[in-house]
């Protein structure tokens, strides 16, 4: 026991080696203990009181000055950056101010073109050009994992989190208060981070049904809006820059709770009916709700092509259409009549993602219809793909999509089909000008209307402009043309057959929104706009707007999206 106590303390002093079996280490101290597993580095002197080793496991009580572990590069290692727990000892940047450098616009830097042809040119990037998975969509939805390649530091801007101050707050503060814990997520390449999403929309008007129609998801009139409150992920995502040689496997979970829950659980079965509601019951968007948009698990396999195939299961965002889900990947508080009329939320099956050369992406998928999860309305599955290509300097990127499947109740025959097709192209010396221009044609067999079982079709076109001025101000405007030839789409609920009692006005839709994204932090932004609405269809449509007695409809609204 003495010479057990004796060599301890020698160990702690730095006056001998540890032995090779089993080596001694010393970890960080954790709740006022210090405890075998890494090579110290002593910080002052050091009183041992008490010693004990059972199985192997040395554990000393430092009396006076400190012991701070080095970190180890192997699983299960845990490193503490500060000599105690407390939150006085953290430091977690909950919101993140701005430097010089991180307002600095770096200038476009021209990239070479593969030489063999044209179509080589097309699917291949020099060998000096490390284009990672290929994608980078101009809205940052890129290989459409929503999210997962925008949040690396918590503030979007898309750069790897490797030092602490690019880490999120809410891994900071695991880091800081669960260090063990952090160093599994990072061994694992796990990541846990989310937003708080909250605005205002002024309806002019003041219609008494506190509608807005059409700018989804601030529909509500003249009302605070708690749109995710708050919305968390929890996701491993493939690594294809770095192990694209190897078989990994990934996952991601969604869950959030606001106002925009419904919008996505409404319009499907998904797993809180009785809560947030559902496609079969009385349409609650105007209420609280708790969803999980996303819940997947997914593979990368180094087979068929020099980056390989991702194979991925569950549900997940839809393919279709220019805008996406998630709050922070959107550039304006309101979304396009596009998004919610046009295409679906989200899908439910398995896809299988082909990487064709340096620039390409085949994204095939199986899906149980639109809007669902375990269980569906009939018993039919359908399709959705996606052809993705971006170019290697990443400044132009192309999305072609479509979707078919069945989607009325207990009836596998009659199908709904949508194709769509979005280009994105960023100009100027510092990439401060986007363009997106997109458009998709939808129709449906044998809809039930409130007065009519017909065919349905629906059509438009949209265009987006958006102006850095710099990282903390992007100025923007959306122009939109959507056409509902038979009145069935644009509706308060998705499918007309469910909500005969608000029929929809068969006609064209046009919208115009100007707005800008102000960012006062990193990772705060405020998103104020103005937005109008008009109509134009034959005199017996009806008017959609304001209590169904007006034809056009201007609406101002604000939103604060706070990143953790």
């Amino acid at each position: 026991m003495l010479k057990t106590l004796m060599f301890s303390a020698a160990l702690m002093l730095g006056q001998t080696d540890a032995p090779s079996a089993p080596q001694a280490r010393l970890l960080a101290p954790v709740d006022g203990r210090v405890v075998i597993g890494q090579p110290a580095v002593h910080h002052g002197p050091v009183t041992v009181t008490a010693v004990s080793m059972p199985h192997g496991n040395l554990i000393v009580q430092p009396i006076h000055g400190a012991l701070v572990g080095a970190c180890g590069d192997s699983c299960g290692v845990s490193c503490c950056p500060t000599s105690c727990g407390h939150d006085r000892c953290c430091n977690v940047t909950w919101l993140k101010p701005w430097t010089c450098d991180d307002l600095k616009m770096e200038p476009v830097e021209c990239k070479p073109r593969c030489c063999g042809g044209f179509l080589h040119g097309l699917l291949f990037c020099p060998p000096e050009e490390e284009n990672g998975n290929g994608n980078c969509n101009g809205n940052g939805n890129g290989e459409k994992k929503n999210g997962a390649e925008e949040k690396k530091d918590g503030n979007g801007n898309g750069e790897e989190a490797e030092e602490e101050d690019d880490l999120t707050p809410l891994m900071q503060a695991i880091k800081c208060r669960f260090p063990v814990l952090f160093d599994r997520m990072e061994c694992t390449g796990t990541k846990i981070y989310g937003w708080v999403q909250f605005g205002y929309t002024v309806n002019l008007d003041s219609p008494n049904d506190r509608l807005n129609l059409g700018p989804n998801f601030n529909n509500r009139s003249n009302d605070f809006s708690w749109n995710d409150i708050p919305y968390i992920v929890i996701e491993r995502p493939l690594d294809l820059d770095k192990k694209k040689d190897q078989f990994h496997v990934g996952y991601r979970l969604d869950t959030t709770f606001g106002h925009n829950a419904p919008h996505w659980a409404n319009f499907g079965l998904g797993l809180f009916e009785n809560f947030t509601g559902s496609r079969l019951q009385t349409p609650r968007t105007h209420e609280l709700g708790l969803d999980m948009p996303q819940m997947y698990v997914e593979a990368h396999l180094p087979v068929l092509t020099d980056r390989g195939v991702d194979i991925r299961l569950g549900r997940f965002f839809e393919l279709c259409g220019y805008e996406l889900s998630p709050a922070t990947q959107t550039p304006f508080y309101s979304h396009s009549y596009e998004y919610p009329y046009a295409v679906p939320f989200t899908i439910f099956g398995a896809m299988a993602t082909v990487h064709i050369g340096d620039t390409v992406d085949f994204q095939n998928a199986f899906v149980r219809g639109w809007e669902v999860s375990f269980h569906d309305i009939n018993d039919a599955w359908g399709y959705t793909g996606a052809l993705v290509w971006n170019s290697c300097d990443k400044r132009t990127n192309v999305i072609l999509s479509w979707i078919t499947s069945p989607e009325q109740i207990q009836n596998n025959d009659n199908w709904r089909q949508v194709i769509s097709v979005n280009a994105t192209r960023k100009a100027g010396c510092y990439n401060e000008w986007q363009f997106t221009v997109g458009s998709h044609v939808g129709w449906e067999e044998d809809v039930v209307q409130a007065d009519r079982v017909g065919a349905a079709e629906w059509y438009g076109v949209s265009g987006y402009v958006l102006y850095t001025v710099n990282p903390k101000l992007i100025l923007g405007t959306r122009g939109e043309w959507f056409r509902d030839d038979d009145g069935v789409r644009v509706t308060f609920f998705n499918d007309q057959a469910l909500d005969a009692t608000r029929p929809g006005s068969a006609g064209n839709y046009f919208e115009w929104t100007l707005g800008f994204t102000y960012k006062p932090y990193q990772n705060l932004r405020l998103r104020p706009e103005v937005r109008f609405d008009w109509f134009d269809g034959p005199a017996g449509a009806g008017a959609p707007f304001n209590d169904r007695t007006d034809r056009f409809m201007t609406t101002l609204g604000i939103d604060a999206i706070w990143e953790f």
